[in-house]
This record gives C-alpha cells, sequence and structure tokens, in this order.
C-alpha cells in the first residue's frame, strides 16, 4: 500500500476527516479542525487513498524543523479505517523519520510498534459505561464513595454550561499557577479549540455550584462510543467538598447504560492514576516514540 508524505497545503481536508470519523481509534484529536486550532504547523503520512491517516505536528527551531507533541492533545499516530499491521506503521514512521531529525510523538492505543527509537509507555484510564449505573458504582472504592456523599451533603450541584472560559479560569488561576510551559496563548488556543467543538456539537461542559457560585468544572468531548474527560478546573471549596469526583460520578450516571466508553485521557500521575481508579477505571496503554538524530552539540539540547 502506498505511503506519501503531504504537505499541508497538499492534503485533502475532506478525505482526512472522512478518515479519522471512520477509524477505529474513534478519537478526535487528529482531525483537520481539531489540529489547525493548537498547531502552528502540521504536515501528514497517507497511506493509499486516505485509508490511513498520520498527523505531524512540527515546529522550527535553530533552523531545523522538528515534531512535537502540541499541549491538549494526547494521543495521535496511525488513523485507520481497519486494522493495520505494524509493519505499515514502521513504515509511517520511518517516513517521518526522513524528514525530521528530532521527533517526539504519542501514538493512539491502537498502535503497536516494533521500530528503533526510544519508545515508552504512557498510561490512560477507561470505564465501560455498558453496565447499569448501580453495577458500575459496587466497582468505586469506599473513598471514592465517601467523597460523592459527602458533596451530596454539603449541597453542591451540577449544572451545564454553554462556554468553557469558566473552567479554563478556574485551572488558570489554580492549578495552572504551577505549569509555566502553558502560555496564554496556549490558553487561548484552547478556548478556540472549545468553542469550535461546541460548534460541531461534540462539547459537554459542566459546573459544579457551591451556594450558587462555581467551584468546579469540567470540558467533554462526546463523540461516538465515547466521552472524553478533556480538561477540568477546581478551586480550594471543590477540593474541600468532594466537587470533582461527584462532577465525574454525575457524567457515568448520565451515560450509564449506553455502549459508551469514559476516557479518563491519563495520567502517568500516581496521584491522579488512583483517583481515576477510585471509579474502577482500567489502563488502557499507548505509546511514546523519541528518535532524536540531531548532530552535536543540539543532541544534547534534546536528550
Amino acid at each position: 500500500m502506498e505511503i506519501k508524505y503531504l504537505e499541508n497545503k497538499n492534503i485533502d481536508k475532506h478525505k482526512w476527516d472522512a478518515c479519522v470519523q471512520q477509524s477505529i481509534q474513534q478519537l478526535p484529536y487528529a482531525y483537520s479542525w481539531y489540529l489547525n486550532e493548537l498547531c502552528k504547523n502540521w504536515d501528514g503520512a497517507v497511506v493509499g487513498d486516505y485509508d490511513a491517516v498520520f498527523p505531524l505536528p512540527w515546529n522550527k527551531k535553530f533552523g531545523i524543523k522538528y515534531v512535537y507533541p502540541p499541549f491538549f492533545i494526547q494521543q495521535l499516530g496511525l488513523y485507520s479505517k481497519s486494522e493495520i499491521g505494524e509493519n505499515i506503521l514502521a513504515e509511517v514512521l520511518q517516513l517521518a523519520n526522513s524528514k525530521f531529525k528530532f521527533l517526539e510523538y504519542y501514538l493512539n492505543s491502537s498502535n503497536g510498534l516494533k521500530a528503533p527509537g526510544l519508545i515508552n509507555q504512557r498510561v490512560n484510564y477507561e470505564l465501560g459505561l455498558s453496565s447499569s449505573y448501580e453495577e458500575i458504582k459496587k466497582n468505586y472504592s469506599e473513598n471514592c464513595r465517601r467523597n460523592i456523599k459527602k458533596a451530596s451533603q454539603k449541597g453542591l450541584t451540577i449544572a451545564d454550561a454553554p462556554k468553557a472560559l469558566e473552567v479554563i479560569n478556574l485551572f488558570q488561576t489554580e492549578k495552572g499557577k504551577s505549569i509555566k510551559t502553558l502560555s496564554k496563548k496556549d490558553y487561548i488556543r484552547f478556548e478556540e479549540l472549545m468553542d469550535v467543538c461546541d460548534y460541531k456539537g461534540i462539547l459537554k461542559v459542566k459546573h459544579v455550584l457551591l451556594e450558587g457560585k462555581v467551584c468546579a468544572g469540567a470540558c467533554f468531548l462526546k463523540i461516538e462510543g465515547k466521552i472524553i474527560f478533556l480538561f477540568s478546573g477546581n478551586n480550594e471549596l471543590a477540593r474541600n467538598s468532594g466537587a470533582m469526583p461527584f462532577l465525574i460520578d454525575s457524567v457515568i450516571q448520565e451515560y450509564s447504560g449506553q455502549k459508551i466508553t469514559f476516557d479518563f485521557e491519563g495520567s502517568n500521575d500516581e496521584n491522579l492514576g488512583r483517583f481515576y481508579q477510585s471509579f474502577g477505571a482500567v489502563n488502557n496503554p499507548y505509546l511514546f516514540v523519541k528518535i532524536n538524530r540531531l548532530g552535536f552539540p543540539l543532541r544534547l539540547l534534546k536528550r
């Protein structure tokens, strides 16, 4: 099967997005419009007549183009309409390797790989919601149930919200203070992406209210067969009242009994991992690939 490297201007975006929509991966990150919002530059590898696509976000520094993982995009890799062998994936990666001397790249959980380079596994927790809510809740940890009960006793309520801005502001003013790698421009791009997702009809924004004031919130993406816990924010009041377990439980309850997977989107952070596991979620890992062919001394800067 022919594999082509295409610059962005030469990609048929209609065929590209049709492939992503029909892909077995069931993830939104590879849509052209999603990439457009978060990546200054991106090209792609195309297998056959858009039977599979492989996005390549890139940037340039010191005159050298390199592939990098954009903020707010968890998994890229090969999106395909049917199962693709590891040999095709390896060929696609080798093609990318011929175009770039440095790559840091997240594949998706459907992509296995046997190829040169540094390969590490990343954690991603998921929870199937096809059972009844009562059956799902049986697998909650005692601490999780206790936090949900505490939130109910404190009078917390859940409300749908029209926009993501308040959730973004909550994150920025709280946890965002300690994340120096996120710039003001990154937050603006993310807000614009959320507006596009809202226009596409896949965005769900939920607020947690305490005495009528927003203390926590989250942005979810609802696509075919999956609801993704994309982004969240909370304040100290929320952390002391079980707001986030309460919010997640409400979404699980809303979609329980359906052929849907709740995707927690991570995390390698052990504390977050334990939190996601407290709902009965299990790890569905994906791979991180790093290839460094930079010459000395640049090679040392990207170890």
